[in-house]
């Protein structure tokens, strides 16, 4: 069985191999005179050749011991020099710089390439070794966080590549790896049988890849969108329009649901717009109605990829007002439950309202200790956070356990001592 260490000690071989090969990249452009188009062009192409030449073979190889490890087998390098192909990629992210795009905007383009052309040589050493060697197939296995719908359809299939059900599937397509791709190919041991009770009418008996559920991915990624003699793109395709589909009938039923909302916090007083701002929230905020300064903190903080919980305020008490409540549950980094304060990145400022807030809710039950503070103007003071750093240690009363910054649209993590 290929197990998760197996999986991962190739993926950080792999990473070492490209991070050393895009140092090698970046170091040898800088190196570079001025040139017109077309000397840059062939010298950039020369640059790149090398580069996925020396760094491939070296993945290659990784590859090659990776495979005999898990299949106990002899590996087999087939030749993978193919400048011409590289040199096409190399002109292709280069065709956006001549028409006048900045190169900090091309490079990676070229560095996206020069890393699947690497990978490549790995992928394609398993696959060569497979199709020299009886009783063992591969699999297109997803390693990252996202997967892309192509990969998914071909991780679908499970280990069908170099196997007798090559020439149903297309082999070719198990080949084919975008930028940017994760997948990795990963040999097992076994055969494919009949069986009438599975969904595709066949069942691999034989090794397995820890983490790996292809009758899963099958069934719910392959499966619903594909027909008799389909190729890959035609599967890819119908799998496009029915999700389109589905998103726009969510779509209609959200609009709907959207304007009740809308309609509740304008009763509550809220502005129109704003009401129209916060209903277009990710998180999850009710109908209760956010300030401005609120919403725009939401916003932003979505906008890097984190979504909250909003916690109702206390009813208001004739007399005593309302109990202090934290602002959120985060529900992005472990459902920690949140206080958010805006203000200006100044020490003696962030330090006496979050003493106070502590202290002031810890008098009525309430725990306030993990606080964002929301900076208004988008700079960092080293010096500030130097002593932030040092916050429990400067007051007696008021200690708290964690504390973010958010600036310029940055989440940084105070270390407390």
């Amino acid at each position: 069985m290929a197990s998760r260490q197996e999986i991962e000690a190739l993926r950080k071989a792999n990473k070492l191999i490209e991070k050393r090969a895009l140092q090698e990249l970046e170091k040898a452009w800088k190196l570079l005179p001025e040139l017109n188009n077309y000397e840059l062009t062939d010298r950039l192409t020369a640059l790149v050749a090398g580069i996925i030449d020396k760094y491939g073979s070296a993945a290659a190889s990784v590859a090659a011991e990776w495979y005999q490890r898990l299949t106990d087998t002899e590996p087999h390098i087939p030749d993978l020099y193919n400048p011409d192909v590289w040199d096409a990629s190399t002109r292709w992210a280069l065709s956006e710089f001549y028409k006048g795009a900045d190169f900090t905007q091309t490079m990676p383009l070229i560095a996206s390439s020069v890393v699947r052309h690497i990978r490549n040589h790995g992928r394609e050493t398993v696959a060569y070794s497979v199709k020299q060697t009886k009783g063992v197939a591969y699999a297109r296995v997803p390693s990252g966080g996202e997967t892309c719908d192509f990969c998914l359809l071909l991780a679908g299939r499970g280990p069908v590549y170099g196997t007798e059900l090559d020439a149903k599937y297309r082999v070719s397509d198990g080949r084919k790896y975008h930028d940017d791709c994760d997948c990795l190919a990963v040999p097992v041991k076994g055969h494919w049988e009949p069986d009438s009770d599975s969904l595709r009418g066949m069942r691999w008996r034989g090794q397995t890849i820890q983490g790996y559920d292809f009758d899963r991915l099958y069934a719910e990624e392959y499966y619903p969108y594909h027909a008799e003699n389909d190729t890959i793109n035609k599967v890819l395709q119908r799998k496009r329009e029915i999700k389109a589909k589905l998103r726009q009938e969510e779509r209609n039923k959200n609009t709907d649901t959207q304007n009740l909302l809308i309609e509740k916090l304008i009763r509550n007083g809220q502005s129109k717009e704003l009401a129209v701002r916060q209903v277009r929230l990710k998180s999850k905020t009710g109908t209760e109605r956010l300030e401005e300064h609120e919403i725009d903190f939401l916003e932003r903080f979505e906008a890097i990829g984190h979504y909250v919980t909003w916690i109702p305020r206390a009813e208001y008490v004739q007399g005593t007002g309302r109990i202090p409540t934290n602002d959120f549950i985060w529900e992005t980094n472990g459902d920690r439950v949140c206080d958010v304060k805006t203000m200006k990145l100044k020490y003696s400022v962030i330090k006496d309202r979050i003493k106070k807030a502590v202290i002031k809710a810890r008098a009525q039950g309430v725990v306030k200790d993990v606080f964002i503070v929301d900076v208004k103007y988008p700079y960092i003071d080293e010096k500030v956070l130097k002593q932030l750093e040092n916050y429990n240690q400067n007051v007696k009363d008021g200690k708290i356990r964690e504390l973010w910054l958010f600036i310029d649209n940055k989440l940084i993590k105070i270390d407390l001592v």
